[in-house]
Protein backbone atom coordinates (compact mmCIF):
# COMPACT_ATOMS: atom_id res chain seq x y z
CA UNK A 1 0.00 0.00 0.00
CA UNK A 2 1.14 3.60 0.07
CA UNK A 3 3.77 5.08 2.19
CA UNK A 4 1.98 6.68 5.45
CA UNK A 5 3.53 10.24 4.03
CA UNK A 6 1.58 9.83 0.95
CA UNK A 7 -2.16 9.88 3.21
CA UNK A 8 -1.80 13.71 4.00
CA UNK A 9 -2.03 13.94 -0.40
CA UNK A 10 -5.23 11.62 0.24
CA UNK A 11 -6.60 13.32 2.81
CA UNK A 12 -6.41 16.35 0.67
CA UNK A 13 -8.26 15.08 -2.04
CA UNK A 14 -10.91 14.26 0.09
CA UNK A 15 -12.19 17.96 -0.12
CA UNK A 16 -12.72 17.69 -3.98
CA UNK A 17 -15.47 15.35 -3.72
CA UNK A 18 -15.44 12.02 -4.83
CA UNK A 19 -13.11 11.08 -7.59
CA UNK A 20 -14.23 9.51 -11.24
CA UNK A 21 -12.56 7.56 -13.10
CA UNK A 22 -8.77 8.54 -13.79
CA UNK A 23 -6.88 8.94 -16.63
CA UNK A 24 -2.99 9.06 -16.85
CA UNK A 25 -0.09 8.05 -19.13
CA UNK A 26 3.10 6.19 -18.97
CA UNK A 27 5.93 7.12 -20.88
CA UNK A 28 9.31 4.77 -20.34
CA UNK A 29 12.45 5.82 -21.27
CA UNK A 30 13.71 2.15 -21.32
CA UNK A 31 12.54 -1.43 -19.93
CA UNK A 32 15.82 -2.97 -19.38
CA UNK A 33 18.46 -2.17 -16.67
CA UNK A 34 22.38 -3.48 -17.43
CA UNK A 35 24.08 -3.63 -14.50
CA UNK A 36 27.38 -4.15 -16.35
CA UNK A 37 27.04 -1.53 -18.11
CA UNK A 38 26.00 0.57 -14.69
CA UNK A 39 22.50 1.01 -16.39
CA UNK A 40 20.94 -0.10 -13.25
CA UNK A 41 18.02 2.60 -13.29
CA UNK A 42 15.27 3.18 -15.60
CA UNK A 43 12.67 6.54 -15.01
CA UNK A 44 9.20 6.26 -15.99
CA UNK A 45 7.10 9.62 -16.80
CA UNK A 46 3.81 9.30 -15.51
CA UNK A 47 1.51 12.54 -17.04
CA UNK A 48 -2.13 12.68 -15.82
CA UNK A 49 -3.96 13.17 -18.60
CA UNK A 50 -7.70 13.25 -16.86
CA UNK A 51 -9.51 15.70 -15.50
CA UNK A 52 -9.11 14.82 -11.86
CA UNK A 53 -6.47 14.37 -9.32
CA UNK A 54 -4.57 10.57 -10.18
CA UNK A 55 -3.04 8.07 -7.41
CA UNK A 56 -1.10 5.78 -9.01
CA UNK A 57 0.97 3.00 -6.80
CA UNK A 58 3.93 1.27 -8.14
CA UNK A 59 5.74 -2.57 -7.25
CA UNK A 60 7.43 -5.39 -9.38
CA UNK A 61 6.53 -8.83 -9.46
CA UNK A 62 8.70 -11.75 -10.56
CA UNK A 63 7.66 -13.10 -14.29
CA UNK A 64 7.93 -16.94 -14.79
CA UNK A 65 6.70 -19.51 -17.28
CA UNK A 66 6.23 -23.32 -17.15
CA UNK A 67 6.52 -25.33 -20.55
CA UNK A 68 3.03 -24.49 -21.66
CA UNK A 69 3.74 -20.57 -21.66
CA UNK A 70 1.68 -20.16 -18.56
CA UNK A 71 2.69 -16.88 -17.17
CA UNK A 72 3.27 -16.68 -13.08
CA UNK A 73 4.00 -13.76 -10.80
CA UNK A 74 5.52 -14.66 -7.61
CA UNK A 75 6.41 -11.91 -5.25
CA UNK A 76 10.68 -11.14 -5.03
CA UNK A 77 13.01 -9.94 -2.44
CA UNK A 78 11.71 -6.60 -1.37
CA UNK A 79 15.78 -5.21 -1.55
CA UNK A 80 16.24 -6.15 -5.59
CA UNK A 81 14.03 -3.23 -6.34
CA UNK A 82 14.04 0.87 -5.25
CA UNK A 83 11.19 2.45 -6.53
CA UNK A 84 11.33 6.40 -5.66
CA UNK A 85 8.56 7.09 -5.32
CA UNK A 86 6.21 3.93 -4.85
CA UNK A 87 3.36 6.35 -5.11
CA UNK A 88 2.31 9.52 -6.56
CA UNK A 89 -0.62 12.14 -6.76
CA UNK A 90 -0.78 14.34 -9.91
CA UNK A 91 -2.83 17.21 -10.64
CA UNK A 92 -4.86 17.17 -13.74
CA UNK A 93 -1.94 18.29 -16.79
CA UNK A 94 0.90 17.72 -14.41
CA UNK A 95 3.73 15.06 -14.62
CA UNK A 96 5.94 13.22 -12.32
CA UNK A 97 9.07 11.24 -12.76
CA UNK A 98 9.64 7.76 -10.67
CA UNK A 99 12.67 6.32 -10.76
CA UNK A 100 13.39 2.38 -10.56
CA UNK A 101 16.49 0.83 -9.89
CA UNK A 102 17.58 -2.81 -9.47
CA UNK A 103 19.19 -2.71 -6.43
CA UNK A 104 20.56 -6.36 -6.11
CA UNK A 105 24.21 -6.53 -6.01
CA UNK A 106 24.50 -10.61 -7.26
CA UNK A 107 25.84 -11.31 -10.99
CA UNK A 108 22.93 -11.93 -13.55
CA UNK A 109 23.72 -14.63 -15.35
CA UNK A 110 21.01 -14.59 -17.37
CA UNK A 111 18.00 -12.02 -18.75
CA UNK A 112 15.75 -12.34 -15.98
CA UNK A 113 12.32 -10.37 -16.94
CA UNK A 114 9.92 -8.54 -14.39
CA UNK A 115 6.57 -7.31 -14.30
CA UNK A 116 5.53 -3.82 -13.26
CA UNK A 117 2.38 -3.65 -11.43
CA UNK A 118 1.31 0.11 -11.89
CA UNK A 119 -2.03 0.03 -9.84
CA UNK A 120 -4.80 2.95 -10.39
CA UNK A 121 -6.33 4.31 -6.89
CA UNK A 122 -9.41 5.42 -6.06
CA UNK A 123 -9.77 8.09 -3.41
CA UNK A 124 -13.73 7.44 -1.42
CA UNK A 125 -15.10 9.35 1.50
CA UNK A 126 -14.42 8.36 4.86
CA UNK A 127 -15.71 5.12 6.09
CA UNK A 128 -18.90 5.79 8.09
CA UNK A 129 -19.31 2.21 8.83
CA UNK A 130 -16.12 2.23 11.07
CA UNK A 131 -15.75 2.16 14.63
CA UNK A 132 -15.43 5.54 15.78
CA UNK A 133 -13.36 4.80 18.93
CA UNK A 134 -10.73 2.20 17.25
CA UNK A 135 -9.88 5.38 14.90
CA UNK A 136 -10.34 8.29 17.11
CA UNK A 137 -6.66 8.02 18.20
CA UNK A 138 -5.41 7.42 14.51
CA UNK A 139 -3.67 10.49 13.30
CA UNK A 140 -3.97 8.78 9.41
CA UNK A 141 -6.87 10.26 7.69
CA UNK A 142 -10.25 7.52 7.69
CA UNK A 143 -10.12 7.04 4.30
CA UNK A 144 -10.63 4.07 1.91
CA UNK A 145 -8.38 3.75 -0.59
CA UNK A 146 -9.02 0.35 -3.57
CA UNK A 147 -7.72 -0.36 -6.44
CA UNK A 148 -9.57 0.65 -9.78
CA UNK A 149 -7.31 -0.82 -12.48
CA UNK A 150 -4.00 -2.24 -13.02
CA UNK A 151 -1.42 -1.80 -15.41
CA UNK A 152 1.33 -4.85 -16.25
CA UNK A 153 4.55 -3.50 -18.25
CA UNK A 154 7.33 -5.81 -19.00
CA UNK A 155 11.28 -5.61 -17.51
CA UNK A 156 14.18 -7.36 -17.73
CA UNK A 157 17.54 -7.46 -16.38
CA UNK A 158 20.24 -8.11 -18.67
CA UNK A 159 23.36 -9.88 -18.05
CA UNK A 160 26.79 -9.28 -19.22
CA UNK A 161 27.75 -11.05 -23.19
CA UNK A 162 24.19 -11.59 -23.83
CA UNK A 163 23.61 -13.90 -26.69
CA UNK A 164 20.71 -16.00 -27.84
CA UNK A 165 20.77 -19.55 -29.16
CA UNK A 166 17.33 -20.51 -30.73
CA UNK A 167 16.69 -24.26 -32.30
CA UNK A 168 14.10 -26.73 -32.50
CA UNK A 169 14.90 -29.55 -29.65
CA UNK A 170 12.74 -31.88 -30.78
CA UNK A 171 10.02 -32.87 -33.47
CA UNK A 172 7.37 -35.81 -33.71
CA UNK A 173 4.11 -36.65 -35.44
CA UNK A 174 1.16 -38.02 -33.47
CA UNK A 175 -1.95 -38.83 -34.19
CA UNK A 176 -5.09 -36.56 -32.57
CA UNK A 177 -8.00 -38.00 -33.41
CA UNK A 178 -7.34 -39.71 -37.07
CA UNK A 179 -5.57 -36.12 -37.75
CA UNK A 180 -1.88 -35.74 -38.27
CA UNK A 181 -0.19 -33.10 -35.42
CA UNK A 182 3.62 -31.95 -34.94
CA UNK A 183 4.23 -31.83 -31.32
CA UNK A 184 7.37 -29.47 -31.61
CA UNK A 185 9.89 -28.17 -29.15
CA UNK A 186 11.85 -25.03 -28.85
CA UNK A 187 15.13 -24.40 -27.24
CA UNK A 188 16.75 -21.41 -26.06
CA UNK A 189 20.05 -21.88 -24.40
CA UNK A 190 21.15 -18.30 -24.70
CA UNK A 191 21.30 -15.72 -22.15
CA UNK A 192 18.81 -13.82 -23.44
CA UNK A 193 15.82 -13.75 -24.80
CA UNK A 194 14.76 -14.31 -28.70
CA UNK A 195 12.39 -12.31 -30.60
CA UNK A 196 11.00 -14.97 -32.82
CA UNK A 197 9.04 -11.86 -34.87
CA UNK A 198 8.71 -13.14 -38.52
CA UNK A 199 9.75 -16.86 -38.20
CA UNK A 200 8.07 -19.58 -39.20
CA UNK A 201 8.61 -23.64 -38.52
CA UNK A 202 9.29 -25.59 -41.26
CA UNK A 203 7.86 -28.93 -41.16
CA UNK A 204 9.40 -31.59 -43.61
CA UNK A 205 8.09 -35.60 -44.55
CA UNK A 206 10.95 -37.82 -44.12
CA UNK A 207 8.86 -40.73 -45.63
CA UNK A 208 7.99 -38.96 -48.30
CA UNK A 209 9.68 -36.53 -50.36
CA UNK A 210 8.08 -32.49 -51.24
CA UNK A 211 5.49 -32.87 -48.53
CA UNK A 212 5.88 -29.67 -46.10
CA UNK A 213 3.97 -27.23 -44.07
CA UNK A 214 5.25 -23.62 -43.48
CA UNK A 215 3.36 -22.47 -39.99
CA UNK A 216 3.98 -19.03 -39.19
CA UNK A 217 5.10 -18.08 -35.76
CA UNK A 218 3.10 -15.95 -33.87
CA UNK A 219 4.70 -12.88 -32.55
CA UNK A 220 6.88 -13.52 -29.25
CA UNK A 221 9.84 -14.29 -27.64
CA UNK A 222 11.70 -17.38 -26.26
CA UNK A 223 13.16 -16.73 -22.84
CA UNK A 224 16.57 -18.29 -22.41
CA UNK A 225 17.25 -21.71 -20.72
CA UNK A 226 13.76 -22.08 -21.34
CA UNK A 227 12.04 -24.48 -23.74
CA UNK A 228 8.41 -24.20 -25.45
CA UNK A 229 5.80 -26.70 -26.45
CA UNK A 230 3.86 -26.46 -29.59
CA UNK A 231 1.09 -28.32 -30.96
CA UNK A 232 0.80 -27.69 -34.61
CA UNK A 233 -1.73 -29.67 -36.77
CA UNK A 234 -0.53 -30.58 -40.17
CA UNK A 235 -2.39 -31.34 -43.42
CA UNK A 236 -3.59 -35.37 -44.58
CA UNK A 237 -0.79 -36.16 -46.13
CA UNK A 238 1.31 -35.96 -42.84
CA UNK A 239 -0.13 -39.11 -42.06
CA UNK A 240 1.98 -42.27 -40.81
CA UNK A 241 4.84 -39.58 -42.04
CA UNK A 242 8.15 -39.14 -39.48
CA UNK A 243 8.62 -35.54 -39.67
CA UNK A 244 11.39 -33.00 -39.31
CA UNK A 245 11.22 -29.21 -37.87
CA UNK A 246 13.56 -26.37 -38.56
CA UNK A 247 13.10 -22.42 -37.88
CA UNK A 248 13.00 -20.26 -41.13
CA UNK A 249 12.97 -16.74 -42.28
CA UNK A 250 8.94 -15.91 -43.15
CA UNK A 251 8.73 -15.10 -46.91
CA UNK A 252 5.91 -13.30 -48.54
CA UNK A 253 3.97 -15.31 -51.12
Amino acid sequence: MLKHKWWLGLGLLLSMGSQALLAYELVFSSVSFVPSDKKNSISILVRNTGESPQAVEFDVKGMEFNEDYEESNPAIPEDWFKISPSGIIIDPGNEEVVKITWANKNEVKKETPFRLMVKELDITEPDKDADPDKEKDSKEPKVKVKTLFNQIRFMSVMPDNPESNVSVLSSKLVMDEDKPVAHVVLSNSGNIRHSLENKSILIKSKTNEGVSYKYPVSTFSLYPQFNRKMAISLPEEFKGDEIVATIVDQVAD
